[in-house]
C-alpha cells in the first residue's frame, strides 16, 4: 500500500478469536462522527475481535480518544483505498491462522443500529450461508441496458467459516490486484463454485424474474423494512438521493419520523452528520422539507402562548409609501404580542406611516429610517436592525417591490410581492402556525417563501444562482461558513422574505455588515452582497446546526400546484413529440436523454432505419420520425415469434437483413423486460443497435 499504509494505534488485545470484525470508517473531513460511535459500540460486543479501518485525514489522537475503548486496532489509509484492498490484507493475515471462523464487513455508509446486532447476526448464522448481506441487489438492467446480477449489498456483510478458510478465497485475493466490481464479481465467482449465499432480508415478494423490476432496497422500500421487518439501518446518502422511477419520494420521510417516534435512535445524531456533510438543497429535496400550513388557527398551535408571541418580532421594509396601502391586511393580522418594526428611507415616509398606522389604532410598534438609502432590504435586516437578533427568539421578515413597469407589466412586481407577504404574514392564525413549527421543530431554523415562477421567474427553478454564485462562494468565506455550496445546486431562498430562528442566521449578524458594504444606488440587478445574502441565507442555517425549508399557506400551494402541473404538462407534452424520447419509461431516463445527442447522430449515419418492435412504441417511433424526414424501411420481429400483419408486410427477421452493410441502422423500441434474452443477439450486432 505504499504511503497510503499507516498503522495508528494498537490495542492489548491481540489475538484472533472465531468472529472478526472489520469497521471501515471513511470520511472527506477526516473526522470519526458520532454515528459511527455509536455504531461501533452497539457492534463491539458481538464480536471477539475488532479492527477499525480509517480512510482519510484523520488524526490519531481524536480517533482513539473516540473509539480506542471499542476496538482492539486501528489502522489508517487514504480515503480512496478500496474496500477490497482492506479485506485482501485481512486475508493475508487470515491465511496464517485459521482460528477464525467468521469474518463480517461493515463501513460507516449507514445510521444505525435501530434494533439489537445480535439478534440479526443469529438469524442469519441460522440459515447456514456461506457468506451473506442484509440485502440483496436483485438481478437489473440499467440505463445503458447492461444485465447486472444478483449480489448481497456489502455495506454490511459476512463470510462463514467454510468459505473464508478455503483455499478458494485465499485465491480469489491473490489473483487480483484490484476488483472494481467486487460485489458483483466476489457474488458469481464464490456462486459459481459451489458457496451458498444470501440475506437477512429474504422476502420473495420483493425479488422480481424480470431484469426491469428489481430495485435497490434500502433506498426504496426502508420504511417497510424497518417497520415492519426490524431491518437495522438508514443508507446515509439516502438524505442526497432524489429519484422518482419507481414512486413518489415519500420513503425517506416516512423512515425519519418513524424513527423519531418510536425513539429507536437520536435523530439529533442524523441531523448533526447530514448538516455537517451534504448539500442542504439536495437534503430539502430528498426529505420534502416543505411546509404548507392553513390558513385559519389549528389545534397545532394551542400551546403558542402570549409569551412565545412576546419572543417574536417582525421587520418590514417599506421603501415606498403606497406600499401600506398593499400590504395593510397583513400587518394587521400580526398578533399585537408581537413586536412590530417598520424600515423606511425617509422621515417624510416616517411621518406618513406614522399618521397612517395611527389612524388604525395600530399598537406595539416601532418606525426606523435607514439613511442613507442604500442596500434596501439588506441594510434594514443586518444594519439598522443589527440590535433585534440578540433581543428575540424569532423573527419574520418582508418588504415591499416596487411594482411600476420598469422591468415588464406592473402585476410582475405585484405578483412578487404578493408571493413574499401571503407567504409570510397571511393571517392571525397562519402566523401561529409559523410560530408553532418553529417551536416544535427544534432543528428548523428558517422557512423562506417559495421563488417566484410567474413571467420570466420561471427560469429561477433552474438558474437561481443567475451571476450570484461566486459572490455568494466569496461572501461564505469572509463568513467562514464550512458548509458545501455548489452551483450544480440551485439555492430555494429566493426574494428575501422569510421565518428563522435568529440563532440560525447568527454568522451573518456577528459579520457585522455597515452600510458602505452595499451598493450604491442605482443597486444592480445581480452579482451585489445583497444579492449573495439573500442567497446564502439557507447555508448559514445549515453552518449554525439547522435545516431550511419553504413555508406556504394553504391557498397559494393549491394555487401553486395548479399553476406547475399545467407548465409540466405543456412542457413534458412537446418533449415526448420527439421520437427519441418515445420509448423514455421513467422520468430519469427521460432527464438523461434529454441531454443525449447519439440518437440524432445514429440517424445521421444510417440510410436503412429499421425498428425492432411493431408494438404500440414501435409504430409511434416510426410515424415521429417519418414526419422529420427519415425513411424506416421496416420493423424486426424476435425470431420464434409470427410476423404481424398489420404493418404493411414490411415486417422481418433479423436473418432476412444484411446487417454487414454499415448503413444499416437497428433503432431497439421493446420493453426492457425482453433485453435478457435479445442481449446475446444485440452485442453481435455491434454500433447497428440503438438502444432507445
Amino acid at each position: 500500500m505504499g504511503s497510503n499504509k499507516s498503522k495508528l494505534w494498537k490495542g492489548t488485545v491481540m489475538h484472533l478469536e472465531k468472529s472478526r470484525l472489520l469497521f471501515i470508517v471513511r470520511d472527506t473531513k477526516g473526522q470519526v462522527d458520532a454515528a459511527d460511535v455509536f455504531l461501533l459500540e452497539k457492534m463491539v460486543s458481538s464480536f471477539g475481535f475488532v479492527k477499525v479501518y480509517l480512510c482519510g485525514d484523520f488524526c490519531l489522537q481524536d480517533s482513539e480518544q473516540l473509539i480506542g475503548r471499542f476496538c482492539c486496532e486501528i489502522e489508517k489509509r487514504a480515503y480512496d483505498c478500496q474496500d477490497f484492498q482492506i479485506i485482501k490484507e485481512e486475508v493475508l493475515l487470515l491465511s496464517e491462522d485459521k482460528s477464525c471462523e467468521e469474518l463480517v464487513i461493515v463501513d460507516n455508509s449507514v445510521f444505525g443500529p435501530f434494533f439489537e446486532i445480535d439478534a440479526i447476526l443469529d438469524a442469519i448464522r441460522k440459515k447456514g450461508y456461506d457468506f451473506w448481506g442484509l440485502t440483496k441487489m436483485g438481478e437489473e438492467v440499467t440505463e445503458t441496458w447492461e444485465i447486472h446480477p444478483s449480489y448481497p449489498q456489502m455495506y454490511f456483510w459476512g463470510i462463514e467459516k467454510r468459505l473464508l478458510q478455503s483455499r478458494d478465497f485465499e485465491d480469489f485475493f491473490g489473483q487480483r490486484d484490484n476488483c472494481p466490481q467486487f460485489e458483483e464479481e466476489f457474488t458469481s465467482f464464490f456462486g459459481q463454485a459451489g458457496y451458498r449465499w444470501g440475506t437477512y432480508i429474504d422476502i420473495p415478494r420483493f425479488n422480481s424474474n424480470s431484469v426491469t423490476n428489481n430495485i435497490n432496497l434500502p433506498y426504496e422500500i426502508g420504511y417497510e423494512l424497518v417497520s415492519q421487518y426490524n431491518f437495522p439501518f438508514l443508507k446515509r446518502d439516502y438524505f442526497i438521493q432524489k429519484d422518482l422511477r419507481n414512486s413518489t419520494n415519500a420513503d425517506l420521510h416516512k423512515i425519519f419520523g418513524f424513527i423519531a417516534e418510536q425513539q429507536l435512535y437520536d435523530t439529533d445524531i442524523i441531523w448533526d452528520f447530514i448538516l455537517k456533510h451534504y448539500n442542504i438543497v439536495q437534503i430539502r429535496d430528498s426529505l420534502n422539507l416543505n411546509y404548507i400550513l392553513p390558513v385559519g388557527q389549528t389545534e397545532n398551535v394551542t400551546d403558542i402562548t402570549k409569551e412565545d408571541c412576546r419572543d417574536a418580532v417582525v421587520v418590514m421594509h417599506l421603501a415606498y409609501e403606497e406600499s401600506l396601502d398593499e400590504v395593510q391586511e397583513y400587518i394587521v393580522a400580526i398578533p399585537d404580542e408581537i413586536h412590530k418594526i417598520f424600515v423606511v428611507i425617509s422621515e417624510q415616509g416616517k411621518q406618513y406611516l406614522e399618521r397612517k398606522l395611527l389612524e388604525i389604532q395600530y399598537q406595539n410598534f416601532e418606525i426606523r429610517v435607514m439613511v442613507p438609502n442604500r442596500g434596501r432590504d439588506m441594510n434594514s435586516l443586518f444594519v439598522v436592525c443589527r440590535d433585534v437578533w440578540k433581543q428575540y427568539r424569532y423573527l419574520c421578515f418582508a418588504h415591499d417591490k416596487r411594482t411600476s413597469g420598469d422591468t415588464g407589466s406592473f402585476v410582475i412586481g405585484k405578483e412578487f410581492m404578493s408571493v413574499l407577504w401571503e407567504n409570510t404574514l397571511k393571517s392571525s392564525g397562519y402566523i401561529l402556525e409559523v410560530l408553532a413549527l418553529l417551536k416544535h421543530e427544534k432543528r428548523l431554523g428558517y422557512l423562506t417563501v417559495p421563488a417566484p415562477y410567474h413571467s420570466f421567474y420561471y427560469e429561477t427553478v433552474a438558474k437561481a444562482w443567475a451571476k450570484s454564485y461566486e459572490v455568494t462562494k466569496d461572501l461564505a468565506e469572509k463568513l467562514q461558513l464550512d458548509v458545501e455550496i455548489s452551483d450544480q445546486f440551485q439555492p430555494f431562498a429566493l426574494g428575501n422574505a422569510f421565518w428563522c430562528k435568529t440563532d440560525a442566521l447568527k454568522d451573518i449578524v456577528h459579520y457585522e455588515f455597515q452600510t458602505d458594504d452595499f451598493s450604491e444606488e442605482p443597486m444592480p440587478r445581480d452579482g451585489t452582497v445583497s444579492h449573495a445574502l439573500e442567497r446564502i441565507m439557507i447555508f448559514a442555517a445549515q453552518n449554525a446546526g439547522y435545516y431550511s425549508g419553504i413555508i406556504e399557506n394553504a391557498e397559494y400551494a393549491g394555487r401553486e400546484l395548479s399553476n406547475k402541473n399545467y407548465m409540466w404538462e405543456k412542457l413534458v407534452g412537446q418533449i415526448l413529440l420527439e421520437p427519441q424520447f418515445c420509448n423514455t419509461g421513467t422520468f430519469s431516463r427521460l432527464l438523461r436523454l434529454v441531454y443525449d445527442t447519439s440518437f440524432q447522430e445514429f440517424l445521421k449515419k444510417r440510410k436503412q432505419l429499421y425498428i425492432w418492435g411493431a408494438g404500440k412504441t414501435g409504430k409511434g417511433l416510426n410515424r415521429e420520425l417519418t414526419k422529420r424526414g427519415y425513411h424506416v424501411s421496416g420493423y424486426i420481429c424476435s425470431s420464434g415469434f409470427q410476423k404481424p400483419r398489420d404493418c404493411d408486410g414490411k415486417v422481418y427477421y433479423l436473418s432476412e437483413i444484411d446487417c454487414s452493410d454499415p448503413e444499416v441502422g437497428i433503432v431497439l423500441a421493446v420493453h426492457k423486460k425482453f433485453y435478457k434474452e435479445l442481449l446475446p443477439v444485440l452485442g453481435q450486432l455491434g454500433d447497428h443497435v440503438y438502444y432507445l
